[in-house]
């Protein structure tokens, strides 16, 4: 068949038909038609109006079709967007529930580890006091009462020696002796030292004799006991208590070490020089030379104060050991009021520092639960000084055997009116409320 009989036919049936099939706009797949083709021809005995029918219901098809596509493409499209929204809010959501969660784990983390840093400075200091302290380091939670004498007070023999000071000779004779007092319900604390030279009996068989200056009983006590420090210590404060009819409990030994340690710990203290000359202190013997008044001492400065008594010469310490023991006094009233003004009880750095500085110098049989009593007493105290009390004038010298030595005023063992005077100091400390 002609192109020119085709198009007259299909000018005849009265439909124009394309010459070719275009797919409409916006369709993904080819719509159901009815089998006829661009070239197809129109059976015969099909009437015209039912193939208009067919014709328009394939249409409203293909448009049904598109129209459901599209819905299909934007129901698709709505849920990879809900879907992206979803995963976007989501994350938001997850971000910050993550920032607040690292915040309050930062949080608590930080306090877990200054809780294990208290704990563990706790028992760092803990560890070092045991070597001071008899007793288990967790009885300082528990104070307990200090034993106390006939008269309500608790007493402390304090003796130093020199065992730490490599080629000392006569390191385990006693350089300074001194005895603490405490009321512990009015927080009153006395002190008084006890003359190197004073002569006395030592009770027991000794590699210098049965009798001799009161600095070699501790020496007596390591002959008589195996070199025991304790059992010696003990026995040099039993000692003491017999000779000042006081019941003496406690001792505390210290060494060299310890004075400019604690000194040093401190940052230096504040001493008022003791002299009898304007010009203030000149030891030969030690090469401490410092001018009358207050002085800021380091530990070496501290520690040749308390040793200076112008033994080979020098000026501003006329007395001796008389001298060298009222600077001592200073020197421990000195630390007591450095420690209280810093606030070392609050202060864990310092206060470890310090335990750092004794742990090796320092041996006492206060106990752990005794010590926390001890430190609440140094808390009501404040920095109300340490009171001394001086009995040098109860003393006097002289030779016994052509050795130099110290002995009563009522004569060589004779200490009835040193007790007596003792026991009235006290007794008015007692009565006074601890009031100075």
């Amino acid at each position: 068949m002609s192109d020119t009989t085709q198009r007259n036919q299909k000018s005849i049936d009265g439909i124009r038909r394309p010459s070719k099939w275009q797919r409409p706009a916006n369709t993904r797949r080819r719509p159901t038609l009815p089998d006829a083709t661009p070239d197809h021809e129109p059976d015969s005995d099909k009437p015209i109006d039912s193939l208009e029918a067919d014709i328009e219901q394939s249409l409203d098809a293909l448009i049904n079709d598109e129209g459901s596509q599209r819905r299909d493409n934007d129901s698709d499209k709505s849920m990879r967007t809900g879907k992206r929204h979803s995963r976007k809010t989501a994350g938001k959501n997850r971000k910050k529930w993550s920032r607040k969660k690292k915040v309050i784990i930062t949080i608590v983390i930080i306090i877990l580890l200054a809780i294990a840093t208290i704990v563990a400075y706790g028992f760092i200091a803990l560890s070092k006091v045991s070597t001071i302290f008899s007793g288990n380091p967790i009885d300082i939670l528990t104070p307990a009462r200090l034993k106390e004498d006939n008269y309500g007070r608790s007493n402390i023999l304090v003796f130093g020696t020199s065992e730490d000071d490599e080629g000392h000779s006569g390191a385990q004779l006693a350089d300074s002796i001194m005895v603490l007092s405490v009321d512990q319900d009015t927080s009153d604390v006395a002190m008084f030292s006890i003359p190197r030279d004073l002569w006395i009996d030592y009770g027991v068989a000794c590699s210098v004799g049965y009798s001799g200056k009161i600095n070699a009983t501790y020496l007596c006590g390591l002959e008589s006991t195996g070199n025991d420090q304790s059992a010696a210590s003990q026995q040099f404060a039993t000692t003491v208590g017999r000779l000042l009819n006081m019941d003496i409990s406690y001792y505390i030994k210290v060494d060299y070490g310890a004075i400019s340690g604690v000194t040093d710990a401190l940052g230096g203290i504040d001493v008022d020089i003791y002299s009898a000359d304007e010009r203030g202190i000149y030891d030969v013997q030690t090469g401490l030379n410092l001018p009358a008044g207050i002085n800021h001492l380091n530990g070496e400065q501290a520690l040749l104060l308390a040793r200076a008594r112008n033994s080979k010469g020098g000026y501003g310490l006329p007395r001796s050991n008389f001298d060298r023991e009222k600077n001592q006094q200073r020197i421990v009233q000195a630390l007591q009021k450095k420690a209280f003004n810093l606030g070392v009880l609050a202060n864990p750095q310092q206060a470890l520092s310090i335990l750092d500085s004794l742990s090796d110098n320092i041996k006492t049989n206060v106990t752990m639960s005794e010590l926390r009593q001890a430190l609440d007493i140094a808390l009501q105290m404040g920095d109300q000084n340490i009171r001394d009390i001086d009995i040098s004038d109860l003393l006097t010298t002289g030779r016994i055997d052509s050795a130099s030595a110290v002995i009563p005023t009522a004569g060589q063992g004779n200490f009835v009116e040193l007790q007596s005077y003792l026991r009235q100091q006290l007794d008015e400390s007692n009565s006074n409320g601890g009031e100075q």
